[in-house]
């Protein structure tokens, strides 16, 4: 419930901000732009912490801890697929996840995609060669599902 609660609150600051922010888009964009970095940078400090690739990626391209809080998108290591597939038992933040157990599970199921009732699974095309699990954590699913339902049921766009 606290996590549908605050992607509401992520929605209402938005539109809150487009409509207060109407007759000067400088400052809607400035305030936009803010709510991204502070997202971005709570999602490399996760990754930080909880994923020996990004750890070291991070530290490759010589961004250290403390550098967390005031990273931009320019300063983001950006990864290809290819990297990920060879990387992926290191990518993954849960480290309760058996990788085997789940390529098995992607590989069976055919239109189930709750695994282990905590995530909901989808895989890239395959283009490569290698069918990719993309997992979401039930909450992240739900505020997904809000996001998508609140602005693509919209039948007109205001700004």
């Amino acid at each position: 419930m606290r996590d549908v609660v605050l992607a509401l609150f992520d929605i209402v600051f938005v539109e809150f901000t487009k409509l207060i922010t109407i007759y000067n888009p400088k400052l809607r964009n400035r305030i936009l732009h803010n709510l991204k970095l502070k997202k971005l940078r709570k999602l490399c400090t996760h990754a930080y912490y909880n994923s020996p690739y990004y750890q070291k990626i991070f530290k490759e391209h010589g961004i250290k801890e403390e550098d967390l809080n005031t990273i931009t998108f320019e300063q983001c290591p950006v990864i290809k697929k290819q990297h990920v597939i060879e990387n992926v038992h290191d990518i993954i933040t849960d480290r309760t996840l058996d990788m085997e157990d789940l390529k098995k599970f992607v590989h069976d199921s055919s239109e189930k995609r709750t695994y282990k009732n905590k995530y909901t699974c989808f895989t890239t095309s395959g283009s490569l060669g290698i069918k990719l699990p993309v997992l979401f954590s039930n909450s992240d699913w739900k505020r997904i599902i809000l996001h998508i339902s609140f602005y693509a049921s919209k039948p007109y766009k205001i700004f």
